[in-house]
């Protein structure tokens, strides 16, 4: 899961917090957005960052997903 904090924590503010649950789940806690508009643009890098392949040695990509809400 380390690929997938660091996309996280790439597509996210430095002022937002970013928190793993558990598992295969994590939290993105936003502050200041100002517009609903300003939250969409935070989900949709989330999600771009996270539908993008992830390169495994030996050659090898897996594809992963995510889910906002």
């Amino acid at each position: 899961l380390g690929i997938v904090a660091e996309r996280l924590e790439a597509s996210t503010r430095g002022a937002d917090t970013l928190a793993r649950l558990g598992g295969d789940e994590f939290a993105v806690l936003t502050e200041g957005l100002g517009s609903r508009a300003a939250a969409i643009a935070v989900a949709e890098r989330i999600d771009e960052a996270l539908s993008r392949p992830c390169p495994l040695p030996g050659d090898r990509v897996v594809d992963i997903a995510g889910s906002i809400g």
